[in-house]
């Protein structure tokens, strides 16, 4: 969204969880709207390899004042979605993470075999 002056922040929205209001404010840019966590540079710069530690709650994401109807109307969307992607996303990296292991063990287990057929040879 072009701005043709400074942005009027106002408050959208408030999350005690700190990745959930990241992944709201990401949704909301991704649309091309301003946004911004105030106070929360780490917030906003932090990867999701790195350990989380924020600061204390509430983070608060804030908008321009001209988009704040717009984004309002379709809030509870935008959360809605975002809590589907975290869970599903969570899930995938649960299977993924087991299969791993189960793969890891496996093999693990044929070396094993390996090493001990290969001694009863000697």
């Amino acid at each position: 969204m072009k701005m043709y002056g400074p942005a009027q922040w106002r408050e959208l929205c408030r999350f005690e969880d700190p990745q959930l209001a990241r992944s709201v404010a990401t949704s909301i840019a991704s649309m091309e709207y301003e946004v911004r966590l105030p106070g929360n540079d780490r917030l906003s710069q932090q990867s999701c390899d790195e350990p989380t530690d924020f600061g204390a709650p509430p983070f608060i994401v804030q908008v321009d004042d001209n988009d704040w109807a717009a984004l309002k109307d379709v809030l509870e969307e935008i959360v809605d979605e975002q809590r589907e992607f975290d869970r599903l996303f969570e899930t995938h990296h649960v299977k993924y993470r087991r299969r791993r292991i189960v793969i890891i063990l496996t093999l693990t287990g044929v070396v094993e075999v390996l090493a001990i057929l290969g001694l009863i040879e000697l």
